[in-house]
């Protein structure tokens, strides 16, 4: 009797963490997982950059003919950091590839403390990328470095700040913001629409600085926004959110389709849950299809550009996925 007993409370026990739950199958297939598609007529080709350099961010020229691109990764030659806060020494490529995807330039900047996620935008004639805690204005042809252009933050860093309080920080951070919206010649900085911005101070080279708002908040913002002159960029960019994106470019197009469940999987120390994006993508008028998920710590979704442009000329598209960049093309083509 005991031996059944236990026989049912492992049987019970089985069930319901759903050894036996029968699964329900989604409405939709999912569609082949990117890099594949459903088209064999296209092909989606990674572009491999050196010495274990993995793609920040990406940018194709208004013109088209250029596609500019941020490559990082940490530093072999990084110290041990003194203190967990202390940034990562960071490595960084920045290569500038034709409509084909072939080399143009390329400028390696390594050991550096130019650390977080790049961001490509022009405005005003001026091509620019925000890396860390500059603003660099870059030369598009050759990719070197016109200015660094400072940008300041509120935020507070225990191991710089050993004299000040966070508080104090904060209250001598918004004096000196205050001071700087009475002045002349500061604009509204948009790097895209409802995305980062800067309040900005223009001048001539050497005398610029952009400072980040103290708490981006939407009410700042839009105060912010009604307050200054406004200097926008990457104005197709489309902003992130719950909502499936379309974005269209001409007569290219990526949309998201459809949002299925992925079900559940154990990631320590819990279980969570994963969902399968499907895509619809029209490029070198062909339609092809394909889907991404989150399943085993992969990244949802697909990247485009900075400015939001899909095609390069001649009609190759472009998308990053995690730390790799493909060109979409047909086979016929370079």
């Amino acid at each position: 009797m005991k031996i059944l007993s236990v026989i049912v409370l492992v049987l019970l026990g089985m069930s319901l963490l759903g050894c036996f739950r029968k699964k329900t199958p989604p409405k939709t297939d999912p569609w082949p997982r990117f890099p594949a598609s459903d088209n064999p007529n296209m092909a989606i080709v990674q572009l491999i950059f050196p010495d274990s350099f993995g793609v920040q961010t990406f940018f194709i020229s208004p013109d088209r003919q250029h596609v500019f691109v941020l490559c990082s990764r940490i530093s072999p030659r990084q110290k041990r950091a003194a203190h967990p806060s202390i940034p990562t020494k960071m490595d960084y490529l920045l290569a500038s590839l034709d409509a084909n995807g072939q080399p143009v330039a390329q400028k390696t900047w390594l050991n550096t403390d130019m650390n977080g996620r790049g961001l490509f935008f022009e405005v005003q004639d001026e091509f620019m990328l925000y890396l860390g805690n500059f603003l660099l204005v870059l030369n598009p042809q050759t990719l070197d470095i016109l200015e660094k252009i400072p940008v300041h933050s509120p935020l507070y860093i225990a191991w710089k700040e050993t004299e000040r309080t966070h508080d104090e920080q904060q209250a001598d951070y918004k004096k000196a913001l205050e001071a700087v919206l009475q002045k002349e010649n500061v604009y509204f900085l948009e790097c895209w629409a409802g995305g980062q911005y800067f309040i900005f101070e223009q001048g001539v080279a050497g005398k610029r600085a952009a400072w980040m708002d103290i708490n981006y908040e939407p009410e700042s913002r839009t105060a912010l926004k009604a307050q200054l002159p406004l200097m926008a960029a990457n104005h197709n960019r489309p902003m992130p959110g719950d909502t499936l994106c379309k974005i269209t470019d001409e007569a290219a197009y990526l949309h998201e389709i459809e949002l299925l469940s992925g079900g559940t999987q154990f990631s320590y120390p819990n279980y969570k849950t994963r969902s399968i994006v499907q895509y619809e993508m029209m490029a070198n008028a062909q339609k092809i299809r394909f889907s991404t998920t989150d399943k085993d710590n992969h990244a949802l979704k697909v990247g485009v550009s900075d400015n939001g442009l899909l095609t390069s000329a001649g009609g190759t598209a472009w998308l990053k996925y995690e730390d790799m960049l493909f060109r979409v093309r047909g086979h016929q083509s370079k």
